[in-house]
């Protein structure tokens, strides 16, 4: 009976006859009938597994997995400000926030002298080298050998008309350097 107690009235909530729910007559301070009634909340029922197969709650796999990434990414982030990644990471980690950002990668004093050192192209800043997808999607394949769903999965979203094609390429180029160090 204890789980059916109404700690508001400090008495039992029951039921007998034709009712619907567990409830009580509420009483007034000499102890007399108010004719109003207090009615026990209505507990959800609990999830239920199928015999067999043990229960999944629903989950939006592609809500569930963007939420991943902005968790990965904020944690990258600071590791970074606490000086715990290497610069091939940091690059890569400035490049797929500004890929999500979409916005033109911000080229750091130094670096360009550095990736032509290291043989890499260095595209000038303000100028656009994809005018479309078309043209993004075709540099991916004659130079990287990337086909539309390997470039997606690369860079953890959907290439679309409205992406910044520039900083998706400096952003895809750079996870493949890094995945190439390892």
């Amino acid at each position: 009976m204890a789980e059916h107690w109404c700690a508001e009235h400090k008495t039992v909530f029951f039921k007998k006859g034709r009712m619907k729910g567990y409830a009580h007559p509420i009483k007034d301070a000499n102890g007399n009938d108010t004719g109003e009634w207090c009615n026990e909340p209505e507990a959800a029922p609990a999830p239920q597994a199928t015999p067999g197969k043990p229960f999944e709650p629903a989950i939006n796999r592609e809500k569930q997995a963007s939420i991943e990434q902005q968790n990965a990414r904020t944690n990258l982030t600071q590791l970074a400000i606490a000086g715990l990644l290497d610069e091939g990471e940091k690059a890569s980690l400035i490049g797929q926030l500004c890929a999500i950002a979409n916005i033109a990668r911000c080229v750091p004093p130094g670096l360009v002298d550095a990736v032509k050192a290291a043989g890499g192209k260095v595209v000038k800043t303000g100028t656009k080298q994809f005018p479309n997808l078309g043209a993004f999607l075709n540099k991916c394949w004659t130079e990287l050998k990337l086909q539309r769903p390997d470039v997606e999965a690369y860079l953890e979203m959907p290439v679309t008309d409205t992406t910044d094609f520039d900083a998706a390429w400096v952003l895809l180029n750079d996870i493949i350097a890094c995945k190439n160090a390892k």
